[in-house]
């Protein structure tokens, strides 16, 4: 589906104003009920790309998918509207089973994951987190399936664990030819204080993360916050930010 706006929107409405005036001559009524499917489902698509918050756009695909039934068809039926997948601390059930619906929903689409682990309740112990690598593991063989259609991802942790798990299953990816934005955060100002070491130094060796770099064919933008990779491998190379 191509990039959709405001304006094509609207020439959409006159394409289409034959049908709404003949639903209204059929139905008598001038409402939203008369809009053909493929108005509302473009009407759709701008209501929940409208937004910059991640949790936005879940709210509103959900809000419209459970207004009646003709809108949950025509909801299901696009696409586009199913492409951000929010996982956060702590991940629920609920959360998994949303995200395996959104990744069916969405089909071909390119996805933008979002995903933050942190816990405002941590205690600064990096042994201690309740999300750790395990946890990252679960969720990484949910999503590396579709690693083709990621567009951007971006990871927010408050430790180095999922970090580390995220760049390790990614390291056996060989090509991800719609990701653009990678953006990984290890939240923690604690492992850069002077004199700290690395840690924990089981996990201290740099990996070479999408193949040794092999995977991009269209990465733009990279921002990396207290994350090393192997650099010599890394791939990042033609960039537009780092």
């Amino acid at each position: 589906m191509p990039s959709v706006t405001l304006n094509s929107v609207l020439g959409c409405s006159f394409v289409n104003v034959r049908k709404l005036n003949a639903a209204r001559y059929l139905h008598g009524t001038s409402t939203i009920a008369a809009f053909p499917d493929e108005l509302l489902s473009a009407i759709f698509h701008v209501a929940t790309h409208d937004f910059h918050d991640c949790y936005d756009a879940i709210f509103q695909a959900t809000t419209i998918s459970h207004v009646c039934q003709r809108w949950r068809n025509v909801s299901l039926s696009t696409s586009s509207l199913w492409t951000v997948v929010v996982l956060t601390f702590p991940t629920h059930h609920n959360q998994i089973f949303r995200t395996i619906d959104w990744l069916a929903r969405s089909r071909s689409r390119p996805l933008h994951l979002y995903m933050d682990f942190r816990d405002p309740a941590w205690n600064w112990d990096e042994a201690s987190h309740c999300f750790g690598w395990k946890n990252m593991e679960n969720v990484m063989r949910l999503i590396l399936p579709y690693a083709h259609r990621w567009q951007k991802v971006e990871l927010l942790t408050d430790t180095w664990a999922p970090i580390f798990t995220f760049l390790s299953y990614t390291s056996r990816i060989k090509s991800t030819p719609m990701l653009q934005d990678v953006l990984l955060s290890r939240c923690n100002a604690f492992f850069a204080a002077k004199g700290e070491l690395f840690h924990p130094s089981a996990m201290r060796h740099p990996v070479s993360w999408f193949g040794g770099g092999s995977a991009f064919h269209s990465l733009r933008r990279v921002s990396l916050a207290g994350v090393h990779v192997n650099w010599t491998n890394s791939g990042l190379s033609g960039l537009l930010e780092l």
